[in-house]
């Protein structure tokens, strides 16, 4: 019985914790603050008759009150009783220990108000309902039933008819009565084993429930019960609570101590621990069970499972000698724990590989929408791959739809994140959809509250997965960021300082995204991940790993790398993961020639090609790789990739090298001659830039000459211009015939500075004239005049006039005479090359040298004027 007992007191505990404990009040609980027991009611009511008072049979307890209320009437009746119960009494320590027990429900048959005492006392709502008129009144879930009435409402069941017509009095306290106990674990305390009201209730539910009846519990207090009364009321279905089998000192403990000690008894179990661990080998693993549904947890849900030492990299200190079976290591992988310290000092290693967060592939979001497997968890993880692919109300529905059949699995943890992940689903699209499309779902998630769903959670679910609690409040994501920002400001100053940042910051990621949590993409997350990663930028190696990489293309855009580069003053990056990068932009545009894209869908994989492409852009690639990204960039199929962007790439990496290799500078000419036969043979229409491309080249392409030649009356003046260098003498010649005849047909003062740019040949003074009409309507253009002149195109003595009028252009005119630069004027700066290779070899070389090695010094030299020093003022 013993056992029994302990078995009894977790099933009690469990349902207080679970919200399906139903606790019935009887006397002897009213008793310990000295209101009167049945017979002593009973010999008040006895006094105008002869009964003998020592000893009243069970018919005499309510046939003595009904005589009294026959013979002297219902006021006189209610007088007395109002005299017997209108006592100064107050709720003692036991209502207290039951309210302690957050009982669902109470019931009693007691007609005084000790009950509501402690409840008013404690601030706690349970609606009281003494009579059936109350029962729709009620406003809380929880109700304190006087099933037998009171004085007040002058309907308390003491006397035989009452019970005799219970049924029709108290209709619907009856069906409540039997409803509540037949649904619930239910214990009785304050009556005796034979006492009439508790048969009669259970009689109720047993003649309800049949054969399925659920045994109640009863708190039992007087002698210790034999095995055989035991055995006779458990066939009963009345479980007995022997408390003597809980007490050290039986004979002389008195009835408030008896009670106190079972309430302590259940104070002390430990639901966690009870039943928990088979074996001490294994105890570690028992411990992790909760690890098991989960992709992934962090340090700090380890720690509150186990208890032990865990530090900020990964390593667990144990304080036992555990065994480390392979399951334990996997759920201790899942915390991402990366070495086990023992106690004797011996170390054991958890594998735990490095991941490369460039795959699995992209494309797999589309074909695991698609997938129909069976499964309550699988349609939470279609329910995610949908939500990534754009369909959000899909998703939305979905995770509706399996919170709803977990929660009637009773599959508490995939309800909690289903729940979770409805609700974010939800506020993702009332920010992004309209308010037609997502009014009513806007509606739903403003009645979902986490907090409180998670709150009314069975307690074995809370207790099990305590550590889920800051998920309902999006606690962790700030907690997170507060614990970041605090690594990177102690980043200069402690040598593990980076790890520690770094390890956090996987951490975060691979617990939203392993166990599937759609909330990655919110402004915090988006928040503390840039700050990692310029953080990242500027305290580390420019070497990138891939988890690095990965959130560049995440979280930030193109022109936020540009931006973030430019204020850390780095032009390049490296990185082991070339091959696995191009892998992945490969991976995006085949993305984007999917049929049926979302249009959500289709703007982020976009935006991702841009910022994958501008990365890829400013890491120097080596020959091979850059060979592969180019095929990628002038594939035909490839028609998302715009022709700026590529020449944007190409740009970035030139500036990385003098020069590219002549298998590069092939392909950019097969691509050139390939756009010019589509726009001048096949008359497609392209992007103008495309003839940009010649800016790559080396040396002429022969390929191009002919189609040049055949096509020269209708080729563009500015492409012509711009493909001089990639054609030979012979065609540069007709080109400056073309360009002359064009220009004095009609003249283009642009045009002819952008002939001059690109070292055409042309008889420059011939257009004196139509110059200096164009700089007396337009004096924005004398500096680009002055630079014609200073490299000898036209003759200054011509121009004098004009050029007196403009700084700029007077310095480019008489810099020789001129004793001091102007160095802190912004136009001087924005000189062409040829200009300061001309003041290179004057008085000025020294003073621009000074004022360039300054610059570079104080960090606001640009990119062009770095080389410019190192090209023309360095020697």
């Amino acid at each position: 019985m013993k056992s029994f007992t302990q078995e009894s007191l977790r099933i009690i505990k469990k349902a207080s914790e679970d919200n399906k404990l139903v606790i019935v009040v009887g006397a002897g609980v009213s008793m310990l603050s000295n209101f009167p027991s049945w017979k002593e009611v009973i010999d008040r009511f006895s006094g105008p008759f002869s009964e003998q008072k020592e000893r009243y049979s069970q018919n005499e307890y309510l046939r003595i009150p009904q005589k009294y209320y026959n013979l002297r009437g219902h006021k006189e009746y209610y007088d007395l009783l109002r005299d017997i119960f209108d006592l100064d009494l107050q709720s003692n320590k036991i209502h207290d220990e039951i309210l302690n027990l957050n009982p669902i429900h109470l019931i009693t048959t007691n007609y005084d108000d000790l009950l509501e005492q402690a409840i008013y006392a404690r601030g706690l709502f349970y609606d009281v309902i003494a009579k059936d008129e109350e029962v729709s009144q009620t406003r809380t879930k929880k109700f304190l039933i006087k099933m037998h009435g009171d004085v007040k409402h002058q309907n308390v069941v003491l006397k035989e008819n009452d019970y005799l017509s219970y049924s029709s009095q108290f209709r619907l306290i009856e069906t409540m009565v039997k409803s509540i106990i037949a649904s619930n674990i239910t214990l009785f305390i304050g009556y005796s084993l034979n006492d009439r009201n508790m048969k009669l209730i259970l009689n109720w539910v047993k003649e309800l429930q049949g054969s399925s009846f659920q045994p109640v519990y009863l708190l039992y207090l007087e002698q210790t019960l034999d095995q055989n009364n035991f055995d006779y009321y458990k066939s009963q279905g009345i479980h007995v609570i022997d408390v003597n089998h809980l007490l050290s000192n039986v004979d002389d403990a008195t009835y408030e101590q008896r009670y106190l000690t079972f309430f302590q008894a259940l104070s002390k179990l430990n639901l966690d621990e009870l039943y928990r661990y088979s074996s001490d080998d294994n105890e570690l693993g028992e411990r992790l069970t909760p690890l098991d549904e989960l992709n992934r947890v962090r340090l700090n849900d380890l720690r509150h499972l186990i208890k032990e030492e865990v530090t900020e990299m990964g390593v667990l200190n144990l304080s036992k000698p555990y065994v480390l079976d392979e399951r334990t290591c996997w759920q201790l992988n899942k915390a991402g724990i990366r070495t086990v310290k023992f106690p004797d000092g011996s170390v054991h290693s958890i594998q735990n590989d490095d991941k490369n967060y460039l795959l699995p592939p992209y494309t797999s979001v589309l074909t695991e929408c698609m997938n129909q497997g069976d499964g309550i968890w699988q349609h939470y993880h279609r329910a995610y791959y949908q939500f990534k692919h754009g369909n959000l109300l899909l998703a939305y529905d979905l995770y509706k739809k399996t919170a709803v059949e977990a929660f009637k699995c009773k599959h508490y943890l995939l309800h909690f994140l289903a729940q979770f992940n409805r609700y974010w689903t939800g506020r993702t699209i009332q920010r992004l959809l309209s308010s037609e499309q997502s009014q009513q779902i806007v509606d739903e998630i403003r009645q979902l509250n986490l907090e409180l769903m998670y709150h009314h959670l069975p307690a074995s679910f809370k207790r099990k997965y305590a550590f889920l609690a800051d998920l309902s409040n999006f606690y962790f994501i700030y907690k997170y960021l507060n614990d970041m920002i605090q690594l990177i400001n102690e980043l200069p100053n402690q040598d593990q300082a980076f790890a520690r940042l770094n390890f956090k910051a996987q951490e975060l990621f691979e617990f939203m995204h392993e166990n599937q949590l759609v909330i990655d993409q919110y402004l915090e997350v988006s928040h503390l991940y840039k700050s990692y990663i310029e953080a990242r930028l500027y305290h580390n190696s420019e070497e990138l790993d891939s988890f690095t990489v990965h959130l560049i293309i995440k979280y930030m855009g193109e022109e936020e790398l540009k931006h973030l580069m430019k204020r850390l003053n780095r032009k390049q990056f490296q990185t082991p993961h070339v091959n696995e990068l191009i892998l992945y932009y490969k991976q995006l545009l085949a993305v984007l020639t999917q049929p049926n894209l979302t249009t959500l869908m289709k703007v982020h994989v976009q935006k991702m090609v841009k910022i994958t492409l501008a990365l890829l852009s400013v890491i120097q690639l080596k020959e091979e790789e850059l060979l592969s990204m180019l095929q990628l960039l002038f594939n035909d199929g490839s028609s998302m990739i715009l022709i700026t962007d590529c020449l944007n790439f190409l740009r970035a990496q030139l500036n990385q090298s003098s020069q590219f290799p002549k298998a590069v500078e092939n392909l950019i000419e097969e691509q050139l001659t390939h756009q010019f036969i589509k726009k001048y043979l096949l008359n497609e229409e392209i992007e103008s830039c495309y003839i940009q491309f010649t800016s790559f080249l080396s040396q002429p392409v022969e390929k191009l000459r002919p189609l040049i030649d055949l096509y020269l009356t209708q080729i563009d003046s500015f492409e012509l211009v711009t493909l001089t260098p990639v054609i030979d003498e012979e065609l540069q010649m007709k080109v400056s015939e073309a360009l002359t005849r064009r220009l004095k047909k009609e003249f283009n003062f642009k045009l002819l500075r952008q002939a001059f740019e690109f070292k055409l040949e042309l008889a420059y003074d011939e257009f004196e004239q139509q110059i200096k009409a164009h700089i007396t309507h337009h004096p924005k253009d004398l500096c680009a005049v002055g630079e014609l002149i200073a490299c000898g195109v036209l003759d200054r003595n011509s121009f004098e006039f004009f050029m007196n009028q403009d700084s700029c252009a007077y310095f480019l005119t008489h810099y020789e005479q001129i004793e001091q630069a102007p160095l802190e004027s912004d136009w001087f700066w924005q000189l062409s090359r040829d200009i300061h290779q001309r003041l290179a070899k004057t008085h000025h070389y020294q003073a621009i040298k000074q004022a360039l090695i300054q610059k570079i010094r104080t960090k606001v030299a640009a990119p062009e004027l770095i080389d410019l020093y190192f090209d023309l003022y360095h020697h």
